[in-house]
């Protein structure tokens, strides 16, 4: 599909690609999280609700890369995905819980992100591991760098 599907309209990309959600083939789900960035927008409602949905997959893989994508397409302040980003930021998956700060920190509002640090420090403290505890512990690096991604986001 790609770029020469995106040009013939948003029906097109919509018929082509939302019909395999359900697929129960993972490299096809895997390629609608690849195809979307592509060919929808920021902010559009088909393909959130897509990356929502494929956010609960029961493939890894499928959760980690849908976090990833929707940070790229959510709109700024989707509630639903703001929900959804900050609940899995504390997943016992490393790589969706860091996936999901970065995801969280390019939809938030910077209203919204300041909200969400100061309303939930356990978040926070949870990625940093608190203060009594030594920096050299293992994924302390992997934390930290987390919540530098949110924070860095933050500042755009």
């Amino acid at each position: 599909l790609g770029a020469r599907g995106a040009k013939h309209g948003r029906r097109r990309w919509q018929g082509a690609v939302l019909p395999h959600l359900s697929s129960r083939a993972w490299f096809v789900r895997e390629a609608i999280l690849r195809v979307l960035p592509l060919v929808a927008h920021r902010g559009d409602k088909d393909a959130t609700d897509a990356v929502l949905l494929l956010m609960s997959d029961q493939d890894i893989t499928i959760r980690r890369h849908a976090v990833q994508v929707c940070g790229k397409l959510a709109s700024h302040g989707h509630p639903e995905a703001s929900e959804r980003l900050l609940a899995l930021s504390t997943d016992p998956d490393k790589e969706i819980a860091k996936n999901a700060v970065a995801a969280l920190g390019q939809i938030s509002s910077r209203r919204d992100q300041l909200s969400a640090v100061l309303s939930n420090m356990a978040l926070v403290e949870s990625h940093l591991g608190g203060e009594d505890q030594e920096d050299d512990r293992p994924g302390t690096a992997d934390r930290q760098a987390s919540v530098d991604v949110f924070m860095s986001q933050a500042r755009r």
